[in-house]
């Protein structure tokens, strides 16, 4: 089992932070961003704009589409 976070990330698209820091605060495990490379949880919808971002190794992140994102996962080993 590989390491997993349960992080607040910025929306690359809009600079939303997802979660707000009230929902964050409140319950982390609940509300934060999971990621969890090894088990291919590697990306997350923002609640503001509802664009995909791309998680990657330093919690940065990038908006992706669903093409870029299905090339992502595979080339991480998941298909």
């Amino acid at each position: 089992m590989g390491d997993r976070h349960y992080l607040q990330l910025t929306c690359a698209g809009c600079g939303t932070k997802n979660p707000s820091d009230e929902d964050y605060n409140n319950d982390p495990l609940e509300n934060a961003c999971y990621y969890a490379p090894s088990s291919g949880f590697m990306d997350f919808k923002c609640r503001n704009c509802g664009k995909r971002n791309w998680i990657y190794d330093t919690y940065g992140t990038r908006i992706v589409n669903e093409k870029e994102l299905k090339e992502l996962y595979k080339e991480n080993g998941f298909s």
